[in-house]
């Protein structure tokens, strides 16, 4: 009996010693796997800081580009409205310019009319042959006289 104890005692030495090696390789494994989700946790934690910052780089260059599309459609919108503006300047000056020809080819005719009429009396005065034969020239004197009234 003595010799079944002892062997007892040895057999429970030996898987003492094997438990106390299993154990000592799972409490290593289990630090290297804490040690691996620690190291994981860290790496989470320094991606999710480095999304929160991309993400608020983001959204102040968005806020950017929206004040500078803002900034750019007000200065489309004032070179617009500059645009309407030169164009009506622009058409009044052609309708001054068209006016002013107008004006001076009118008095033109009004010279023209005045002149050919101080010519036509003298050159006609007291002859009546002269008188019949420019009947046609008084007629256009005429057309041109009832223009000139008109634009007097």
């Amino acid at each position: 009996m003595l010799e079944a104890e002892r062997y007892q005692e040895e057999l429970r030495a030996h898987y003492e010693s094997i438990l106390d090696a299993q154990r000592a390789e799972h409490e290593s494994a289990l630090r290297d796997l804490q040690q691996q989700r620690d190291n994981a946790d860290r790496r989470q934690l320094a991606m999710e800081k480095e999304i929160e910052t991309i993400s608020k780089a983001l959204n102040e260059r968005r806020q950017e580009f929206e004040s500078q599309r803002r900034e750019y459609e007000t200065r489309i919108e004032v070179l617009e409205r500059q645009n309407r503006d030169f164009e009506a300047k622009l058409e009044r000056s052609r309708v001054a310019q068209q006016e002013a020809a107008y004006r001076a080819r009118r008095q033109e005719l009004v010279d023209y009319h005045d002149e050919l009429s101080v010519e036509y009396r003298r050159a006609c005065q007291g002859d009546q042959q002269c008188r019949v034969a420019c009947a046609g020239f008084a007629g256009l004197l005429n057309i041109i006289n009832s223009h000139v009234n008109v634009s007097r």
